[in-house]
């Protein structure tokens, strides 16, 4: 494949298609791993359209400097736990392992407030089995989002950011001060704080938890 600087997991997401908004203004190429093909025109896109992420190859991962993963789904969705951690756990680990073996430098992923292997909730369980392995890939540059709720428009009905869309317009920008990262978090902010990470290394944003393994 071509050479490219940026690739994206999940760019039909909320924050995966605010990510691409981005790339294109600053970037000259944009890959793009799919199951569906996006309506767009730009020559800077590069789509490859997968039936099941499972088909990812080294051969996708080649020529990338950075790559961006907004994977994620709920239980609602995806119907059952093995489903959900399909999506949420064993494709993230996938992309990462052959983009270390590809060359990858930077490797960005999304995970969540409050995971952890010891959670009680099965959601946060499998969020810090995710990072717990990703950080054992030895990619170069690991960079692991953890957003609270997101705030944006999303396809997808999410009963626990629709809350946060709620106070968020009112109660929460108060409580800014006390809730820091818990604070409910705009999609750009997100996306604009990924690629900040994969230029400088490092990040602006005051309310979004990050852990950098270089």
């Amino acid at each position: 494949m071509s050479s490219t600087q940026s690739l994206i997991l999940g760019a039909t997401g909320l924050v995966g298609n605010e990510l691409l908004s981005l790339l294109l203004e600053k970037e000259n190429k944009v890959r793009l791993l799919l199951r569906r093909k996006l309506d767009l025109k730009s020559k800077k896109i590069q789509q490859v359209v997968l039936e099941e992420l499972d088909s990812m190859t080294l051969e996708h991962f080649k020529g990338v400097e950075t790559v961006y993963c907004c994977l994620g789904t709920t239980i609602k969705t995806a119907k059952t736990k093995d489903a959900f951690k399909k999506v949420d756990y064993e494709y993230p680990l996938m992309a990462a392992r052959l983009a270390k073996e590809a060359g990858v430098k930077n490797f960005i992923c999304i995970s969540a407030k409050g995971s952890s292997i010891d959670s009680a909730f099965f959601y946060s369980q499998v969020k810090g089995e995710l990072e717990r392995d990703l950080k054992a890939v030895g990619i170069e540059k690991l960079h692991i989002v953890r957003p609270s709720l997101l705030i944006g428009e999303r396809s997808e009905f999410r009963l626990g950011e629709a809350i946060g869309q709620l106070f968020s317009k009112s109660v929460l920008p108060l409580l800014k001060s006390v809730l820091g990262t818990y604070s409910p978090i705009e999609a750009k902010k997100v996306a604009f704080t990924m690629w900040e990470l994969a230029t400088y290394g490092m990040h602006t944003s005051k309310n979004i938890e990050v852990e950098s393994r270089k």
